[in-house]
């Protein structure tokens, strides 16, 4: 439970997980189905987003997320469908022109490091032969 009231019913707010992460519910939720994102979470996507644009249509980006993780997203979404991944702000030490980038297994769910220009980067001696 938290100190947060709903803003359709007046009840209390409370955290709950979901499949892509925590977000706050109201504790009257039959009646009731007010639902919304984090504080907290919310002001870390917004600063993770600032200043971010869209190669494809200038849109602001904003941070979404999937069940590999969270990715920038463009929010004019079913118009445009550019996504970006949310760096590190580290350089790759192979090619040394991306950036590394936290992602997921697939199957195992675990977390590893690469780099942003992963099938550039593999394909790119291939091409130059």
């Amino acid at each position: 439970m938290t100190d947060i009231e709903c803003e359709k019913c007046g009840s209390k707010m409370m955290i709950k997980w979901g499949r892509n992460g925590r977000f706050l519910s109201c504790s009257n939720y039959p009646k009731c189905k007010m639902q919304s994102h984090c504080r907290g979470e919310q002001l870390e996507h917004d600063e993770i987003a600032e200043g971010k644009i869209c190669s494809i249509c200038g849109a602001p980006m904003v941070v979404k997320s999937s069940r590999y993780g969270k990715f920038l997203g463009c929010s004019r979404y079913p118009e445009c469908t550019n996504i970006m991944p949310i760096t590190l702000g580290i350089k790759c030490p192979k090619c040394g022109e991306g950036e590394i980038v936290e992602r997921k297994a697939q199957k195992s769910r675990k977390k590893f490091y690469g780099c942003s220009r992963y099938p550039i980067v593999i394909l790119f001696p291939i091409l130059n032969l």
